[in-house]
């Protein structure tokens, strides 16, 4: 998790928001892997097994049936982006909607020191500053006021075709472990796990780790590219041969490898 937290923190992500997507994820898959005869796993058993109240479960299987597909339905904004969202919207500390007033410290109403004690409960007001202007959310003007730079809290600008690959990964490489790792033992397990393998070393000087490092990436380009071209002519012959799952659209059962690779410090182990 400590990769994970890292992440999330530079993302902007704080602990309520990250709890109550693994609440609700906790809940979906109690609910649709461990029912009996196809129906959906009843509310206290899904109790039981994740180790919430009954009442907490309730909730949140009505907001999923409330929400979107694909959307998550999260309650209250995280601190920074809450203080910056009413900033821009909270009549007190705007000239109108979506045009902040610059603020001082504190002293006279109203102050930033307000805006966070309304917004932030105990959280001092002089913390609150110093990350939202290490995130350039804020910036201090020459007469010492307070300006806010954007409505959103997001500490670190990352490309959102990287967000979709990270998690791209993070989700095949868990489903692979998942999947070896519930297939181990049993009868079956012979000839049915997924390949996942890997090969590490703690014994090479840092040349030597960029040297392998450069070898890695050439022969995993090497062997991508030959895969990729199987699965293109393969696609191509499907679609000569009629078979296109084209009424999937990409929805349907989904294959393919990943490479990447690893490198951590002994203090991080």
């Amino acid at each position: 998790m400590i990769p994970m937290a890292r992440f999330l923190l530079r993302s902007g992500i704080g602990f309520k928001e990250f709890a109550t997507v693994c609440k609700i994820v906790f809940v979906e898959v109690a609910t649709s892997d461990y029912g009996i005869r196809g129906r959906p796993t009843n509310v206290s058993r899904v109790a039981v097994m994740t180790g919430l109240t009954r009442k907490e479960v309730k909730s949140i299987r009505e907001s999923m049936g409330q929400t979107a597909k694909g959307e998550l339905p999260l309650g209250k904004l995280h601190l920074p982006t809450q203080i910056l969202h009413y900033w821009y919207n909270d009549p007190d500390f705007c000239e109108s909607v979506g045009k902040p007033k610059p603020l001082q410290m504190s002293g006279s109403f109203p102050s930033f020191s307000d805006l966070v004690h309304k917004y932030a409960g105990d959280i001092p007001a002089g913390a609150m500053r110093v990350e939202l202007t290490r995130a350039a959310g804020v910036f201090e003007d020459e007469h010492g006021m307070l300006i806010p730079t954007k409505r959103h809290y997001i500490p670190q600008d990352l490309d959102e075709k990287f967000l979709h690959s990270m998690f791209f990964s993070l989700t095949n490489v868990a489903a692979t472990l998942d999947y070896n790792a519930c297939r181990k033992g049993s009868e079956n397990s012979v000839g049915d796990l997924r390949y996942e393998r890997y090969v590490w070393t703690s014994e090479l000087l840092p040349d030597d780790m960029r040297e392998f490092e450069a070898l890695a990436e050439k022969k995993s380009d090497k062997l991508l590219n030959e895969l990729d071209e199987w699965i293109g002519k393969r696609e191509q012959e499907r679609l000569e041969e009629g078979k296109w799952l084209a009424e999937s659209q990409g929805s349907g059962p989904t294959c393919g490898l990943g490479i990447y690779h690893f490198e951590r410090d002994k203090d991080s182990e």
